[in-house]
């Protein structure tokens, strides 16, 4: 009975550790996370611009163009073009903020992705829009470093009240495309290799 007792305590303890380890590394991403967004609400213009023409149900099969000016870029979200903005940290792209319009105009969702330095996705927001449906959904999701979700939220208002208000079972929903590298990005072709490696101090003179 000694045994089984002991046995059951060693492995809550290590359920307790585990869970503990789970929430740390959570804790330091929303940490990590955040302190990137602030950079890019600092640094608007140190962002690199692109946009695509909603065609598809899936945004990774537009074709995604480089914009080089903010009037083109703002021009474009206008005109109903997905549009993206992508900051680059030490050599590497560390956030991306997104809106996927849709090709029919009866949703609009934007989206930001948090990549660690080895380009793997660490958090993803989402804010869906569904004109149609009259439904806001918002999502978070916390990756592990292969990929795992370990923290998925929903939490859905209606449209006009901004009250909770439950997904009903025929709403037309569009999850959040889920980018796990930086090289799954539908642009990330576009990406020119000489801004990787251009010093953080210059980025603001790029754009």
């Amino acid at each position: 009975m000694r045994s089984i007792l002991l046995a059951l305590v060693l492995i809550l303890a290590s359920l307790i550790a585990v869970a503990q380890s789970t929430n740390k590394t959570v804790a330091q991403l929303d940490q990590e996370c955040a302190a990137e967004k602030t950079f890019t609400q600092k640094h608007p213009r140190a962002a690199l611009l692109f946009s695509a023409i909603p065609q598809n149900e899936n945004p990774a099969r537009d074709h995604w163009q480089r914009v080089t000016s903010r009037n083109d870029f703002d021009s474009a979200a206008k005109n109903g073009n997905s549009t993206a903005s992508v900051w680059i940290r030490n050599g590497a792209v560390a956030f991306v903020d997104a809106i996927f319009q849709n090709q029919f105009g009866d949703s609009k969702q934007s989206v930001e992705y948090c990549f660690r330095p080895d380009g793997t996705l660490a958090q993803l927001h989402s804010d869906l829009k569904s004109f149609h449906g009259g439904l806001r959904v918002v999502r978070e999701i916390v990756f592990d470093d292969a990929g795992k979700p370990i923290v998925k939220t929903t939490q859905s208002f209606d449209l006009e009240s901004g009250k909770p208000k439950k997904i009903p079972p025929d709403f037309w929903d569009f999850p959040p495309p889920i980018f796990l590298h930086v090289s799954d990005l539908p642009f990330a072709i576009r990406i020119n290799a000489r801004f990787l490696s251009v010093p953080r101090c210059l980025y603001g003179w790029l754009s």
